[in-house]
């Protein structure tokens, strides 16, 4: 059927819903915008006013400078801005507004009114907006700063209103966009009332630990550090979480740049990769994480939302922060307490963990006629008189003091050190000793095989030829020799020398399964090589004598996460003299 109907330009109240539609989609996108705009006038407090989810009614009231008299009504039309001026100002953005929509958008879909005393007028105005018609202006009274008041949102867009979810729901989203708000500016008293309730309220005094303790709680604020200052990489500023903090979703990592809260995949994902082998597995951090970049290296206008944005060299700024967070981890922790918070060091006992392995720590088997470990005896220092208490001890030395008790249940080595009873677990320890040690041959391109008496042939199953021809690439390079046998089947005829008293073909077979073709092996390399820890290590129940079990102790030292295995788990606990002696009721 051939279409009559001619093109035509559509009305402006037609327009204007569409467009509202783009940059407002539910309540939490009227509080952002909202919000933004009070904090780019300048403000010292926001006040937030929700009735029933936002759904009924909002109101945002801020102390900043407010609009002058004559631009009140320019104010609400589409494209009016005070923020930008001229095509280059597009890339030099500093405000979190820039488009002149957002009033225009709101306006048109609520019922909507705007309180305002701009700072050097002595009266204030007040308009009102019926879906995007003005009844006029008028003087009011009211303080320096501007209060704006939205009601029944998407009443004149019932195929909008219909999608929106219950007040519960949609009251979360909006406090989400308040707590992101209150940690990018701690600066800025936020408060925010539900119904009458109040739900959340900041001091406004600038310390964004304090902001941390007020949006979550204490206990977040106290097992967060501080991103480390690297004078090569110094665009990020934040803090991120110990491994105390274990989250089970990503909703506690906060990203902005610039001071604009943003979403991105590939830098969040950077904050992960960081925390590999720290954290248990499918378990986030917390981190509020803020890049300070020149807005000429950015493109913010993107999306309307504002949430996205787009880097010239987003590769570079993934590397640098993941970096930057491996290396915060490993010089500011140390070994959990039972019964405290994970301890961190001060700046001055910085132990640099990464440096002393390459230097000490070279790959060697470990698993060979049940010997796991080299014939070493561990120097057990003498600290001075066992009650004093060195909470704060680097690692190595915390390692190094402790003398080896016994063995629990053949699966913890019990020590004694001058911070009182250390429980290890064998198998986890084991496993990151021998995890570093892959790490740094693999790297080093020192990984040692050992030739089969016997090759060994199996079938891959259904993985198709190309696919199984880059796999056997990967694989060769973690120590094994493999060729292609026909179309799915292969031929193994060295292994890694570490699997040299175990069953190579199931490990393999893993590690076939784990390997993402797509994406290489060196993203992958975490997995594969905690895999193989697990396999080879001690495990629960090996009965170890006392030279073994300080050989771990040894060895544990001399590894880059000597408080962890590489899926996460702690390798170590510490129960304090001072908590046994509580806990035993021998002081109070």
């Amino acid at each position: 059927m051939t279409n009559k109907k001619k093109i035509q330009i559509l009305p402006n109240h037609i327009s204007s819903k569409i467009a509202a539609g783009e940059i407002v989609d539910r309540p939490s996108s009227v509080v952002k915008e909202l919000i933004e705009n009070s904090i780019d006038a300048e403000s010292s407090q926001i006040i937030i006013y929700l009735v029933n989810g936002g759904l009924d009614t909002i109101n945002i009231t801020d102390n900043g400078i407010g609009i002058p008299k004559n631009q009140v009504k320019t104010s609400l039309m589409r494209f009016a801005t005070s923020k930008i001026s001229n095509e280059s100002d597009l890339s030099n953005i500093n405000t979190l507004g820039f488009r002149g929509e957002a009033l225009h958008a709101i306006s048109s879909v609520s019922l909507f009114s705007i309180e305002t005393k701009f700072i050097s007028e002595n009266r204030g105005t007040f308009l009102e907006s019926n879906y995007g018609k003005d009844t006029g202006i008028k003087e009011h009274g009211i303080k320096t700063g501007t209060s704006i008041t939205v009601k029944n949102l998407f009443d004149n867009l019932p195929a909008r209103k219909k999608f929106l979810k219950s007040a519960s729901t949609e009251f979360q989203h909006i406090k989400n966009v308040v707590v992101n708000l209150a940690l990018g500016f701690p600066n800025i008293q936020f408060q925010l009332f539900h119904n009458t309730k109040k739900i959340l309220s900041t001091s406004g005094n600038g310390k964004i630990l304090d902001a941390v303790s007020e949006v979550y709680n204490l206990e977040i604020a106290d097992n967060l550090f501080e991103l480390i200052s690297d004078k090569s990489n110094d665009m990020f500023q934040g803090y991120i979480s110990n491994n105390i903090i274990q989250n089970s979703n990503r909703k506690k990592i906060k990203l902005f740049v610039n001071g604009r809260n943003i979403e991105d995949k590939l830098l969040t994902y950077a904050i992960e990769s960081g925390y590999k082998s720290y954290l248990n597995e499918r378990k986030f951090p917390t981190a509020i994480i803020n890049l300070e970049i020149d807005p000429l290296e950015i493109d913010v206008n993107i999306h309307p939302s504002k949430n996205e944005i787009k880097f010239i060299n987003h590769q570079l700024i993934f590397s640098n922060l993941e970096r930057l967070i491996r290396k915060t981890i490993l010089t500011k922790s140390t070994v959990n307490s039972s019964g405290s918070n994970f301890q961190i060091l001060s700046s001055d006992q910085n132990y640099n963990f990464e440096k002393e392995t390459r230097q000490n720590h070279k790959a060697s088997s470990y698993i060979s006629n049940k010997n796991y470990f080299k014939q070493s005896e561990l120097n057990i220092s003498d600290y001075g008189n066992q009650n004093t208490s060195y909470p704060n001890l680097p690692f190595k030395e915390i390692l190094t003091s402790l003398n080896v008790l016994g063995q629990l249940k053949k699966t913890y080595i019990l020590a004694e050190g001058k911070n009182g009873l250390y429980i290890i677990d064998q198998h986890a320890a084991h496993e990151r000793i021998i995890y570093d040690s892959l790490n740094e041959s693999y790297y080093s391109g020192e990984i040692q095989s050992q030739k089969l008496l016997e090759s060994l042939t199996i079938d891959t199953g259904m993985i198709q030829s190309d696919s199984l021809n880059r796999k056997i690439v990967m694989l060769n390079q973690l120590g094994y020799e493999i060729e292609k046998f026909g179309e799915s089947a292969i031929i193994i005829r060295s292994i890694p020398k570490i699997f040299s008293k175990n069953d190579p073909v199931n490990y393999l077979n893993d590690l076939i399964g784990q390997i993402d073709e797509e994406e290489g092996l060196n993203s992958k390399e975490h997995k594969h090589f905690a895999t193989i820890a697990c396999h080879s290590s001690v495990k629960a129940g090996d009965n170890l004598v006392n030279k073994e079990m300080i050989e771990i102790l040894e060895q544990l030292r001399m590894t880059t996460s000597p408080f962890s295995c590489p899926h996460g788990r702690p390798t170590i606990l510490n129960f304090t003299y001072n908590k046994l002696e509580k806990d035993f009721r021998r002081i109070n």
